[in-house]
């Protein structure tokens, strides 16, 4: 399975992929550009009003009538920081030609062109008012519920202990630009208008569909509803790596009304997507260290030793960022870090068996092939990774990871150095009694 890449125009791409695999199909229309640190929270917020109503469908009652006229069509916004890099956009779900046939009195219905057409709506025709500006009442309310989220965001202890530990790690990257309430609150209509102006003229355009209508009807309608699109600039992505080996472990903690405490590890590893087949040890170690059901922190941190209730990593394959993270009592704070620290070094001495290493090929084997189970997951897959030009197919995917060695893993340990600590301490914590 791989997608075609059509060149539409010099700034207008689609990736297109035929299935009949699914009752439906996935169409998805986004902007692709380098991450400034203003781009948060400006393109979560512009995301949430551009779904409230368009020039068309002037309120959302109207612009979601008209979806689920459209046999449920489903809308959903999408944006993802990718390295330095960042995607925003929608995506569509819709009725593959052939079920929609049987819908009694579907008549012609053209479901792909009607999908073009109302991600172009969603897309370029936000609803404005008449100074040409986002309707201020859409993005006063939309700024609530979005100051709302991130208010919440804290009562998650564990993401929000992540979040902050990568924020430290990754200070000035742009994985490490959170959304605050007070950068939300800073927002007006008129700001918000002018960024969304400026991302419309200097990004380029991606197409992706994946489902059962024809090659042709595709061109069509993309041709038809996004031919006449022309950014005045298109500003190149950025490819650059931030790995660099930590002078020192930077330390904070912060104080919870919670339960439990967080312990949060942050690490520099050397490989990210871009370095080909370098980049399955990367997964390969991860799996082994702290991912996969059978990892050594899972088994000896948590298992083992008790020092916590869960305790698990994971990678960032765009950046080469790794976190371990575990939910604790205080007590156990420096015993849980001194722990996790030593399961790395253990890796870097070599000490990984046989049976870790063919615990984690299976797994990784069994999350390459389930991205086939549904037409949205194969469709993040490949574009998040063929926009960038990084090969995506599953087959030599998993080949890759099948061939990784013990000791392409010991090497790769050996270049993982913890750079950040960050503990959350939850202050309702018993004592050890």
């Amino acid at each position: 399975m791989q997608y075609e890449i059509i060149n539409i125009s010099n700034s207008l791409t689609l990736y297109y992929l035929q299935t009949d695999k699914f009752k439906t199909a996935s169409f998805g229309a986004y902007f692709v550009r380098p991450m400034r640190q203003s781009d948060n929270p400006f393109k979560l917020l512009c995301l949430r009003v551009m779904k409230n109503a368009t020039e068309k469908y002037p309120n959302k009652l109207s612009l979601y009538r008209h979806a689920d006229n459209m046999f449920g069509t489903s809308i959903q916004s999408q944006s993802s920081t990718l390295g330095n890099n960042f995607i925003m956009g929608f995506d569509v779900n819709i009725l593959n030609d052939k079920y929609v046939k049987l819908v009694h009195d579907s008549g012609d219905a053209d479901l792909c062109d009607e999908a073009a057409a109302l991600l172009n709506q969603l897309l370029f025709h936000p609803k404005r008012t008449s100074e040409g500006l986002f309707d201020g009442k859409i993005v006063e309310k939309e700024k609530d519920k979005f100051i709302d989220i991130i208010k919440s965001q804290k009562n998650d202890t564990y993401s929000y202990a992540i979040s902050q530990a990568v924020k430290l790690m990754c200070k000035d990257e742009p994985v490490s630009y959170i959304p605050t309430e007070e950068a939300v609150q800073a927002i007006d209509a008129k700001l918000l208008t002018e960024y969304y102006d400026d991302i419309s003229n200097t990004s380029s355009l991606d197409i992706v569909y994946t489902g059962a209508t024809c090659r042709t009807a595709v061109i069509e309608s993309v041709k038809k509803h996004f031919g006449d699109f022309s950014p005045a600039i298109q500003t190149p992505l950025e490819y650059s790596k931030p790995y660099r080996i930590p002078d020192d472990i930077k330390r904070q903690e912060e104080n919870c009304d919670s339960m439990q405490s967080k312990l949060v590890i942050g690490f520099r590893t050397p490989f990210t997507i871009f370095d080909g087949d370098k980049y399955y040890i990367a997964i390969m170690f991860d799996q082994i260290f702290g991912s996969g059901s059978a990892s050594k922190l899972f088994l000896n941190v948590r298992e083992k030793l008790g020092l916590c209730y869960s305790c698990a990593s994971s990678y960032n394959a765009f950046n080469g960022n790794m976190v371990a993270h575990c939910a604790i009592s205080d007590y156990n704070r420096v015993k849980a870090e001194r722990e996790i620290l030593a399961q790395l070094y253990k890796m870097q001495n070599g000490e990984i068996s046989d049976f870790e290493i063919e615990c984690a090929k299976q797994t990784v084997a069994s999350a390459y092939n389930s991205i086939e189970d549904s037409p949205e997951s194969i469709e993040n897959y490949y574009f998040e990774r063929m926009v960038f030009g990084v090969d995506a197919d599953i087959e030599q995917s998993i080949a890759s990871a099948m061939a990784v060695t013990k000791e392409q893993i010991v090497e790769y340990a050996k270049r993982v150095f913890p750079d950040t600590v960050y503990f959350l301490h939850g202050v309702k914590n018993w004592s050890n009694e």
